[in-house]
């Protein structure tokens, strides 16, 4: 897959590599349709998500499955009144939902803001004042709700909350009953590779977080550059523990691994050193 970006994966040395790599982006490049759909159409049985948790649940989504859950989930939010260029954030932990989400997203589009499940109610106003929120997607414990609804007073752009549950608190929609019971999805116009794709927070270190915007055409070189550092063989597997909410994870253990069409062991939690050697010990 990687081949259909880049003019060549093989290189004799890092200064051939500097001289002559090139990238081919199509022209209305969608991560969804152009990755995602292809692998569906090409390999329909590959495992593209096993995602696991500490209660000893294991679900395999191969990018068949991955194809008709991102497309639900497109439909889905197409029935709430999101479209193109509407802003998502996304807190959702490490559930697979996330992947149903992002992909769907980007089918119709909107423009992802991945964020960690430790945003405050202060953060959430700031982040939903500064790029204009309109919908929430969340994991649905007490905590994360809170704030979000804390918020809301002062986040009049944030119309729109969903939760994967398995809390849904008064006046968030359902999102698995919507998925389940959306429409046929209609896929929209194609995007430009100049739209924004994603956009992602900085931590705010010495100052208030900054906004960084992300364009479908600037994810063919967000992948080139994973390809150039951490290469993928086929039927590999690989073990993610990153948070999402961070680019390096999105691109090391999303974006480039489902370029390649490699499996990825999504941890359901942040693991600890037994976790993370258990991963290790059932993956190999």
């Amino acid at each position: 897959m990687v081949e259909r970006f880049v003019n060549r994966v093989k290189f004799d040395s890092y200064e051939d590599f500097k001289e002559n790599f090139k990238l081919v982006v199509p022209d209305h490049f969608n991560f969804g349709y152009d990755v995602v759909d292809e692998w569906a159409k090409e390999e329909p049985n590959k495992v593209a998500l096993c995602w696991t948790n500490d209660k000893g649940e294991h679900i395999d989504f191969t990018f068949a499955d991955m194809k008709r859950e991102t497309d639900k989930t497109a439909a889905y939010f197409q029935s709430l009144g999101i479209g193109k260029g509407d802003m998502v954030m996304l807190i959702l932990k490490r559930r697979y939902e996330f992947w149903f989400s992002i992909v769907a997203l980007h089918k119709i589009g909107a423009v992802v803001i991945p964020a960690t499940h430790l945003l405050t109610k202060k953060d959430i106003v700031y982040r939903c004042n500064a790029a204009d929120i309109k919908a929430v997607v969340a994991y649905g414990d007490e905590i994360i709700t809170t704030h979000v609804n804390d918020s809301l007073p002062e986040s009049p752009s944030l119309k729109i909350k969903i939760s994967v549950g398995p809390l849904i608190p008064e006046g968030w929609e359902d999102f698995h009953k919507g998925v389940e019971s959306a429409p046929a999805f209609v896929p929209p116009a194609r995007n430009n590779n100049d739209d924004i794709m994603l956009l992602y927070f900085t931590s705010g270190t010495t100052g208030n977080p900054k906004g960084v915007m992300l364009t479908y055409g600037a994810i063919s070189d967000t992948d080139a550059f994973s390809n150039s550092h951490f290469p993928n063989q086929p039927g590999e597997t690989i073990v993610s523990m990153l948070p999402m909410a961070h680019m390096y994870g999105l691109a090391i253990e999303f974006i480039h691994p489902n370029v390649d069409g490699v499996t990825v062991w999504f941890l359901g939690k942040t693991p600890s050193p037994s976790t993370l050697l258990k991963a290790m010990q059932e993956v190999k």
